[in-house]
């Protein structure tokens, strides 16, 4: 049950996403290419978030308990594999547009009622300015920011059973990575059924 609700929160971040490019002569909303600057700004803006993530990891190391010990071994070595792939991703001609978008899309920002969602707080990131909340970028962000809420979710059930056992984390780790693949994948399925031929979204999802 819980992964053909996730297929519907997919089908309504699409819809969400269609209606946010469905107002053409509306000068706030209307869909506009995605450009060169606008690919090396984000990609400046992603490689800041991912050094800082690496950082944050590299202290860890050195306090972290097994099994997160060997999780985040396994990716610290790959630093310079992340960022080349971010420069690789901001080059080169991209066929979508960028549109206005929720902003601070994830888990917290949605309502179940009677097996259907709600998407609620459209004032996009509080730390950021009013201009910038109000700026187009593209609705991948969003599909991004939900596919990691999915991470949290997984981590969050696993911390919370280890405050009462020990071994909750490696004895459940398996069952909630499961769980969260299984999640992203039903989410994405539904989200491209959806989205069709949304200007928003690339003709070609290797684009994407």
């Amino acid at each position: 049950v819980y992964i053909e609700q996730i297929r519907t929160l997919g089908r309504r971040t699409a819809e969400l996403h269609r209606a946010f490019s469905s107002v053409p002569t509306e000068p706030d909303f209307e869909p506009e290419p995605i450009e060169s600057k606008d690919m090396e700004m984000w990609a400046k803006a992603v490689t800041g978030q991912s050094n800082a993530a690496f950082t944050v990891l590299e202290a860890l190391s050195r306090t972290a308990e097994e099994p997160l010990l060997e999780l985040i071994g396994s990716i610290l070595p790959r630093k310079k594999e992340c960022l080349a792939a971010i420069r690789k991703l901001a080059k080169g001609k991209i066929s979508a547009s960028k549109t206005r978008i929720h902003g601070d899309y994830h888990l917290g920002q949605v309502l179940v009622a009677e097996n259907d969602f709600y998407i609620i707080d459209f004032e996009g990131e509080p730390r950021r300015s009013l201009a910038e909340r109000r700026g187009k970028s593209s609705a991948f962000k969003e599909v991004a920011g939900m596919l990691r809420s999915f991470d949290y979710a997984a981590w969050s059930a696993l911390f919370a059973l280890a405050e009462h056992e020990a071994d909750a984390i490696a004895r459940l780790s398996p069952v909630a990575f499961d769980w969260r693949q299984a999640a992203q994948d039903s989410f994405l399925a539904s989200y491209f059924e959806a989205v069709g031929d949304c200007a928003r979204c690339p003709a070609d999802r290797a684009d994407g």
